[in-house]
């Protein structure tokens, strides 16, 4: 069964799912107890959010992994403090 298209398409996900995440990535952050040391690894990630929010950390080193390429590129799109970060993309592997 394909994923409902809010999941397929990056621009579509950001618009319903990416405002609410970027509002709870914080929160989980805290609950999470990353403390702002250390390493990151968020796992389909998609438009980076929980990424982006331990990036504003002070000393987290962060990895995101999402298969599709446009995930990846709306994080890029959207300003992500990601953008000087890792991004890995199925069969390849992460830079920065």
């Amino acid at each position: 069964m394909p994923e409902p298209l809010m999941f397929a398409e990056a621009v579509a996900y950001e618009r319903v799912m990416g405002r609410w995440s970027r509002q709870v990535a914080p929160l989980l952050l805290e609950f999470a107890a990353v403390d702002g040391t250390g390493s990151l690894l968020d796992v389909r990630s998609r438009t980076g959010a929980l990424g982006s929010a331990a990036a504003a950390l002070p000393s987290v080193q962060v990895t995101c992994v999402d298969p599709p390429r446009a995930f990846v590129d709306c994080a890029r799109d959207h300003g992500s403090a990601l953008t000087a970060r890792a991004w890995a993309v199925r069969g390849t592997r992460p830079t920065g």
